[in-house]
């Protein structure tokens, strides 16, 4: 049960919190959250509900609507953080039972085909999901393709194909799961990536950009940063934007890797970029702001920071919504619910005084 003193305070800090105004004017709606959950795991916006997850087996729900969420009568004790499948949250738990939420009661759906000590990555599907296992890759109908690598992470590409990868290579699949290449960077791990224009664009470990064909894995140009990258890029128009550990987010024009822009961040941008309404999202770790960029000229058009703790997990984005869990001292963490802003209106053509002209932080490239 939540105190009473503990509702008073999160009813004290909505009354604050409403009202608050983004960087660039917009107005923007706060909900703070009450929690008696020590989450660990990043919340999730899946089909319009909020949910919250940790690895006690002690999860919750919040629908439109609701002022509060409810706790699940079910205890499911996620093996890994949950994703969003076609109806609702998909999960596997520690025993390798896998569970659909979404409708009513959570649902037993089967078993993981492989031990869950191996399970890299459950990437949701129209079918079930895709298991990716440390050595092989299992299909719903149980179709099963051998990996050329020992793999500790995977992700999905735009092409329903996947990248799986460890600390020093890489594979290119399809979407049946065979191996089309495999890139072993020189002194440098691979991280996410993006296919775009028939490159695939992976990031690596030290903070580079480097630019395959996705027909053969050759390298087309590398693009040399600081601080690793932890996120996939994403492809907007002819620019790729990606953050890096070194406090920068770089856009690069995807043909010929050169900079187009770039934003000093205050903290780590460990988290981003989203893309939402207004342009694209990002958060810090540790810190506790989240920012949104405009993607063509790298322009800071909003900000918003937590009022106490840290962002220490992934935050949910969900059309103009994004959930946030901040740790500060207390046992659980606070849960905030932002309303991002619309797509600004295009700017006005009026020229700034010299002298009320502000300094920017990012810098933008011409060939």
């Amino acid at each position: 049960m939540i105190r009473v003193g503990r509702i008073a305070s999160f009813l004290a800090a909505g009354l604050m919190l409403t009202g608050l105004t983004s960087h660039g004017g917009q107005p923007v709606q706060v909900q703070p959250i009450p929690l008696d959950i020590a989450a660990d795991f990043g919340p999730l916006l899946c089909g319009g509900r909020l949910y919250v997850f940790s690895s006690s087996g002690r999860n919750q729900i919040m629908s439109p609507g609701d002022t509060a969420p409810d706790c699940d009568p079910v205890q499911i004790m996620p093996l890994m953080q949950p994703r969003c499948g076609p109806t609702g949250p998909l999960l596997a738990d520690r025993d390798g039972n896998l569970w659909q939420m979404g409708k009513g009661m959570p649902v037993e759906v089967g078993r993981l085909q492989g031990p869950p000590s191996q399970l890299v990555a459950l990437l949701p599907s129209q079918d079930g999901a895709v298991e990716v296992y440390a050595d092989r890759i299992v299909f719903p109908e149980t179709q099963t393709q051998t990996l050329p690598l020992k793999a500790t992470s995977a992700m999905r590409l735009a092409d329903g194909g996947f990248w799986v990868w460890n600390a020093r290579s890489a594979a290119r699949l399809n979407p049946r799961g065979r191996t089309l290449w495999t890139w072993t960077p020189k002194g440098e791990g691979p991280a996410p990536a993006v296919l775009a224009d028939g490159l695939l664009l992976a990031g690596t470990s030290s903070g580079s950009l480097v630019a395959l064909s996705d027909a053969e894995g050759k390298q087309r140009y590398r693009y040399r940063g600081g601080g690793q990258v932890v996120n996939p890029p994403w492809v907007t128009g002819k620019l790729v934007v990606y953050a890096s550990l070194d406090h920068l987010v770089r856009a690069l024009r995807i043909r010929s890797g050169q900079l187009a822009w770039q934003f000093r961040t205050d903290g780590r941008p460990s988290f981003g970029p989203y893309p939402v309404q207004a342009g694209l999202l990002f958060a810090e770790d540790p810190g506790r702001r989240l920012f949104i960029l405009d993607p063509m000229s790298g322009r800071e058009i909003w900000s918003w920071r937590v009022p106490e703790g840290a962002i220490l997990k992934a935050p949910a984005v969900a059309g103009d919504q994004a959930a946030v869990l901040a740790w500060s001292d207390t046992p659980e963490p606070t849960l905030y619910r932002v309303t991002l802003p619309p797509k600004p209106s295009p700017p006005k053509a009026k020229a700034p005084h010299p002298s009320k002209a502000s300094p920017s932080r990012t810098k933008t490239l011409h060939p």
